[in-house]
């Protein structure tokens, strides 16, 4: 068995890395191709331990099953990975032959190695390739599937399956949208028509969960490659693209549909500017409404000076705006007069862009024509309202002039007659019989109530013209006050008054005093005959005015007849019945309307009356 051992190991010496063991693992024989591959000395191995080679890259379970297996006699055959001399590593396939002795026990184990460095590192470089191709593949956000000749799925990555949720054993083109099957198909075709040549398609696909999404990408025939043998599709989603794209679409039809119908003219410019300063600008767009306002056609794409020459050097400060405008931001509104157009317009401008401008214009030559025709009737109003006003001053004079001679000349003769009637009376009673006196006594009363509505009437006059002096007041105080006067002219001393709270009022003390003095004594006069005569005064507030109301359970009055109550010498009742002028409730209209409110009353006959007048409310926080 020895001689054949070493006439096999001379055989193999030439063509194969061979290298013998004894059963401790010794080196006993190396060949030259093994020195030259392990980078050693025969001389260097030759009674080493074998491990001298071992690269450390095999696990221990491996060594214990190469080494159970030739030492039970067996024949093993595998790959391992030595390290050589300098550091290095070589793959070696080998097959590691037991040899026996006499006694049918190995003592030899024969490695025969064929060098499979380069194919290991080839084996390396495609697994460390493909681990890198496989991850981007797996990761990619974006989806690629592979499908057969008929579109069926051969492979469908990750991102393939997040986008569309369709399992990878679905037919591609029987998902697409029933408006672009058609369109699909096509490209399918085209594909396989073109093999390598990558095929772009776009359209929607069903979604797993039943709703479509948009989706672009390139097909590419690549039956023919070895290795890849399908149709690949490279396809990301672009639904919310699409949908964006949809928006923009709508929102240029929306706002190209305002520009175009917009009422306004409008005009978007690109300033030319020298040294700082807007010397031309340019029409980039204009509306139909701009030419129609203007007269201006076919602008775009034109400059200023083309359009209207020398306006900037006749309007300096049309430059100037234009260039703040433009250059630093600022909007700005004005009225323009082109006096090249014979027209005005109001202008609105403000800057999307530096160096560019937007313009807004109107055309309001009719607007002023307008204004100037206002302004010469309002100079002749002016005028007229000037005279009319002389006119008044004069009547005025001439109403100062009849309230003189009312006060002074009238009232002598009234004083001659009560003076006659009272002689008659004195000196001539005992001629004068009961009807006599009873005649002189209706003589003096009439007299007497003649001179009260003189009084009256020129208390009436003066209400209309004497200033109005307006300041805080405590309208619960005036009221107070009021009563108090009446209790001391002894004005029916048994009647009963309820006083609410009320609010402050801004007005003239002197007038409004006199307002609650009639309102009051009207109460008085009309309750007095009841036998248990009342009197309230409260207020309220209605849509920005203060209302107070004097309410009395007296005689009342017809409504029909209600609005001639606040008229100058009206009666609702008998004068004979019921003293007075017919002027007090007048007094208090014409006060009332002169401090911005209004009067109005309500009763029934025999069921008592209310007098309602409003004044403008105050803030509370003016009064404190």
């Amino acid at each position: 068995m020895h001689e054949e051992l070493v006439n096999y190991q001379f055989a193999l010496d030439a063509s194969c890395i061979v290298s013998i063991t004894d059963k401790e693992g010794i080196i006993r024989h190396v060949n030259n191709n093994f020195c030259k591959i392990s980078k050693y000395e025969a001389a260097e191995l030759i009674g080493k331990d074998h491990r001298i080679v071992n690269s450390g890259y095999h696990t221990k379970s491996f060594i214990h099953h190469l080494w159970k297996t030739i030492t039970e006699g067996k024949i093993w055959r595998g790959e391992i990975k030595n390290k050589t001399k300098d550091g290095s590593y070589y793959w070696l396939e080998t097959v590691i032959v037991p040899f026996y002795n006499a006694d049918g026990i190995p003592y030899r184990y024969i490695s025969i190695h064929t060098n499979i460095t380069e194919r290991k590192k080839t084996d390396d470089t495609l697994a460390a390739s493909e681990i890198r191709f496989r991850a981007l593949i797996e990761n990619s956000t974006e989806g690629i599937a592979l499908t057969d000749e008929h579109s069926n799925i051969i492979y469908r990555s990750p991102g393939s399956v997040k986008i569309t949720g369709i399992r990878p054993t679905q037919n591609t083109i029987g998902h697409s949208h029933p408006e672009d099957f058609e369109t699909i198909r096509a490209k399918f075709a085209e594909t396989l028509l073109h093999p390598g040549k990558p095929i772009s398609f776009q359209g929607r696909f069903e979604h797993a969960d039943g709703h479509y999404i948009w989706m672009e990408g390139t097909l590419t025939n690549m039956l023919l490659v070895n290795g890849i043998n399908a149709i690949v599709s490279n396809h990301r989603d672009i639904s919310k693209r699409k949908m964006a794209e949809e928006r923009l679409i709508q929102s240029e039809i929306l706002y190209r549909n305002l520009f175009e119908n917009l009422l306004t003219g409008f005009v978007y410019c690109k300033g030319i500017f020298e040294s700082g300063q807007m010397v031309d600008f340019i029409f980039l767009n204009v509306n139909e409404e701009y030419e129609l306002q203007t007269g201006f056609k076919n602008v775009t794409g034109k400059h200023l000076s083309t359009v209207l020459p020398n306006l900037f050097s006749s309007d300096p400060e049309y430059a100037r705006v234009l260039t703040r405008v433009a250059l630093k931001g600022k909007s700005e509104r004005f009225e323009r007069f082109v006096e090249r157009l014979n027209k005005w317009f109001t202008v609105s401008l403000y800057s999307p862009s530096n160096g560019y401008f937007v313009a807004l214009i109107d055309n309001i030559t009719e607007q002023k024509a307008a204004e100037q025709k206002v302004n010469r009737i309002n100079d002749e109003l002016e005028e007229r309202i000037n005279r009319r006003t002389e006119e008044l001053r004069k009547k005025n004079e001439e109403m100062e002039a009849f309230s003189y001679s009312v006060s002074h000349d009238l009232r002598a003769p009234l004083r001659g007659i009560i003076g006659f009637t009272t002689i008659l009376e004195e000196e001539y009673s005992s001629k004068l019989d009961d009807e006599a006196r009873r005649l002189t006594g209706i003589i003096k009363n009439n007299t007497q109530k003649m001179g009260t509505l003189i009084d009256g009437l020129l208390t009436f006059s003066r209400i209309g013209r004497g200033e109005i002096n307006k300041t805080i007041i405590d309208t619960h105080q005036m009221v107070e006050q009021v009563i108090l006067e009446l209790k001391h002219r002894n004005e029916r001393n048994t009647i009963s008054w309820t006083i609410h709270p009320m609010p402050y009022i801004y007005g003239d003390t002197n007038t409004l005093h006199q307002v609650w003095a009639n309102l009051l004594s009207n109460a008085v006069k009309y309750s007095a005959v009841r036998p248990n005569p009342k009197i309230e005064i409260s207020s309220f507030e209605k849509d920005g005015q203060q209302v107070f109301v004097v309410r009395d359970n007296g005689v009342g009055f017809n409504e029909s007849y209600g609005n001639k109550l606040f008229k100058v010498f009206q009666h609702l009742h008998s004068m004979n019945e019921y003293e007075g002028t017919g002027v007090g409730l007048a007094i208090v209209e014409r006060i009332i309307s002169r401090h911005g409110g209004k009067v109005w009353a309500e009763g029934r006959i025999d069921s008592g009356a209310s007098f309602y007048f409003s004044l403008p409310a105050i803030n509370p926080d003016f009064v404190s």
